[in-house]
């Protein structure tokens, strides 16, 4: 029983290297554009930025800052599968890369789950800065919104207009119909 729980024990964390809601120390191999190749215990594999969509000046940005970086740490987000590459939020010198690339307008996150574990506060420096995301499409942002209304409007009139249609329709057939007694 006991070697049994041994093995299953030694499959699990041979599966599962990383627990999330921990910083990991790791060493740059690589950085390139969309890129990032790191090791830890001697095992090189590629990584990406956890939930963030970075421009071509973000992602020189990146590769300059982890190439003088004394200290590369990364941490999972509890809602990320362990997979290759590895989402993973980085910090540089303990300071988390993707606030700055968001804070710098070189960045901006992708999916806004309030689930994520720094969600609530890059979502905040998203706000309070003009960050690309929202500068970038505000026009078409616009514009949909008012498509959106206009389709909702004519739904709502349409409805209207058949409820109305069929209420007459009822009406004048009811109106025909002759009183019978039971």
């Amino acid at each position: 029983m006991v070697i049994e729980m041994k093995l299953i024990l030694t499959v699990l964390f041979a599966l599962f290297p990383y627990l999330h809601h921990q910083r990991y120390p790791i060493t740059l191999e690589n950085c390139e554009t969309e890129h990032i190749v790191v090791k830890d215990k001697g095992d090189p594999f590629e990584i990406t930025l956890f939930n963030l969509k970075t421009d071509e000046a973000g992602w020189k940005k990146t590769c300059s800052l982890l190439k003088d970086a004394a200290r590369i740490e990364m941490e999972i987000d509890p809602s990320t599968q362990i997979s290759e590459p590895l989402p993973a939020y980085l910090f540089i010198d303990g300071e988390l890369l993707q606030k700055r690339l968001i804070q710098e307008n070189h960045a901006y996150t992708l999916i806004h789950n309030p689930e994520y574990l720094y969600e609530k506060e890059l979502l905040d420096i998203e706000e309070s800065e003009s960050v690309m995301a929202i500068t970038e499409n505000e026009p078409y942002t616009q514009d949909m919104r008012t498509q959106g209304r206009l389709f909702f409007l004519f739904i709502l009139l349409s409805w209207g207009i058949m409820s109305v249609y069929s209420a007459m329709r009822i009406y004048h057939k009811n109106r025909h119909l002759p009183f019978t007694k039971s």
